[in-house]
């Protein structure tokens, strides 16, 4: 399903998906679980779990998978001393992709 992630927060049962684009450049922060994060244009994959925050950039396409268990999101805006520079998520990459596809 894309949407345009108008409200502030998301819940997704395991293994569920949700696509969409920010209106404007916004900070996901995964509250509980664990989501596997694709941005349109970046070349690696995210993991994000509880409590980890990511700086997302605004009119890219967004794709979110909740993990093995339901996972909760929300957005919340970017602090103006952080909208400089903003080229996508800056965590670890997702180097298990291969492993994760093979346990689902």
């Amino acid at each position: 399903m894309l949407v345009k992630f108008a409200k502030d927060g998301h819940t997704l049962a395991a293994n569920n998906v949700l696509s969409g684009q920010l209106e404007q450049a916004q900070v996901l922060q995964v509250d509980t679980g664990r989501v596997w994060l694709t941005v349109e244009g970046q070349a690696d994959d995210y993991w994000l779990q509880a409590g980890e925050t990511c700086t997302l950039p605004a009119k890219r396409l967004l794709v979110i998978e909740a993990d093995k268990t339901v996972s909760h999101f929300h957005f919340e805006a970017v602090p103006a001393a952080g909208l400089r520079g903003i080229a996508g998520p800056q965590m670890p990459q997702a180097s298990d992709m291969e492993r994760h596809l093979q346990a689902a």
